[in-house]
């Protein structure tokens, strides 16, 4: 009965919801439209000039299985992907989630970047270990399949994914099993090399600190509410439920710093006048995005303690 009056009650319910959502969008949009502007820009050309260079060199690089240039090109269309979750994500006022898919970017600029700076053996291994890692998600999946009430892969499906993988690892070794086991020969041999071994491999070690603090995002240990990008304007302790309207200046600043990374790390392997100029303006774009962030939540911020004061007289 509970069941069948919610129904009922459900349509009115949502629309109400729906309403709310698109008010809290429309002003959450306004108060930062500045600096989601300029990361849309930043976007924009990314995508244009890397669009443009992969269309360019494309046949090229398949005549000459030119493995970084795919490993690159594949890698900078997923930082476009998760750079537009983000955007998305801070649309909706939610900024820790957007620091949490920054986090991906991050890990894809620092890959790119090793792949960069050790070839084609690199980059060739990296692009087969995803055949690895399908047969050994696909295990797990069977695995859990009973448990879980889920439909397993079909056992033909299975017995492919695993020929492929003994394949490869025939090939590359049984190191490649591992997570990034792909890295293994630029890190002398290591049989399990991790992602800060790869980020120490590319100087790149300065980040680690924020990379962490996007990290604690994604994991089930304790973290107060109150240390949330969501409530860094509180005036009130709340456990934060929902979205919110603060905090979106840290993943504006880092989304447009490693999309601005990992885009002139790809012109840059065939560079000339037109990839310096667009790696530069990404660069100065970049360089603002902060600054207008920090404005735009002070300028508000202002008007917003200034109509509180009219209001209580």
């Amino acid at each position: 009965m509970l069941l069948k009056e919610l129904r009922a009650r459900a349509p009115a319910m949502l629309r109400g919801r729906r309403a709310d959502r698109k008010g809290f969008e429309a002003r959450n949009f306004k108060r930062w439209r500045k600096a989601f502007d300029l990361l849309e820009m930043i976007m924009a050309i990314a995508y244009e000039a890397s669009d443009a260079f992969a269309r360019h060199f494309h046949a090229e690089a398949d005549a000459d299985d030119d493995t970084v240039f795919q490993a690159l090109v594949a890698i900078h269309a997923r930082c476009l992907l998760v750079a537009s979750e983000v955007l998305c994500l801070m649309g909706g006022g939610y900024a820790d989630g957007a620091i949490a898919r920054w986090r991906t970017l991050y890990e894809l600029n620092v890959v790119a970047l090793f792949i960069r700076d050790h070839g084609p053996i690199i980059a060739a291994r990296y692009l087969v270990h995803a055949d690895v890692q399908a047969a050994k998600a696909a295990r797990a999946w069977n695995a859990a399949a009973k448990a879980g009430d889920f439909e397993p892969h079909d056992p033909a499906a299975i017995a492919m994914l695993e020929s492929r993988a003994v394949e490869i690892k025939a090939i590359f070794g049984d190191e490649m099993e591992n997570q990034y086991g792909w890295a293994s020969p630029a890190l002398n041999g290591a049989k399990k090399p991790n992602f800060r071994q790869i980020e120490d491999g590319v100087d790149m070690g300065h980040w680690r600190g924020v990379y962490q603090w996007a990290c604690a995002h994604n994991h089930g240990g304790h973290h107060p509410s109150e240390d949330l990008l969501g409530q860094s304007e509180r005036d009130h302790p709340l456990l934060l439920a929902g979205a919110s309207n603060s905090g979106m200046t840290s993943p504006l600043a880092l989304v447009a710093a490693s999309l601005t990374h990992v885009t002139s790390t790809l012109l840059f392997t065939r560079l000339n006048l037109d990839r310096l100029v667009a790696a530069r303006v990404l660069m100065k774009l970049s360089q603002e995005i902060g600054p207008v962030a920090r404005k735009a939540e002070a300028k508000s911020l202002a008007k917003f303690h200034k109509s509180l004061s009219v209001a209580l007289g």
